[in-house]
């Protein structure tokens, strides 16, 4: 059985610098331990993630969330990230 270890960096904050809701990361965290079974969380020094935005080069504090798939479908991932991208406020 093959499977399928997916990482999601997800931002502290939104794009106007606001905290992300609490709620964001609890409804997450459920939705892959019932997904997957469990999940890997790593919260206590936020990683940066730094991209260029035109000319700018633009960083973010993250948390790392990180999950097994054993039963990995593409489709229910592709779904899985737009509503992340929704409920976290980001571009898609």
């Amino acid at each position: 059985m093959q499977v399928h270890m997916v990482e999601i960096f997800l931002p502290l904050a939104r794009q106007d610098g606001t905290p992300q809701p609490a709620d964001c990361f609890t409804q997450t965290r459920s939705e892959l331990v019932e997904h997957c079974g469990g999940v890997t969380i790593y919260a206590r020094a936020p990683a940066e993630g730094f991209w260029r935005d035109g000319n700018e080069v633009v960083a973010d504090q993250v948390v790392v969330f990180e999950a097994l798939d054993r039963q990995y479908e593409a489709e229910w991932w592709q779904a899985y990230k737009r509503r992340l991208c929704e409920r976290f406020a980001q571009m898609r």
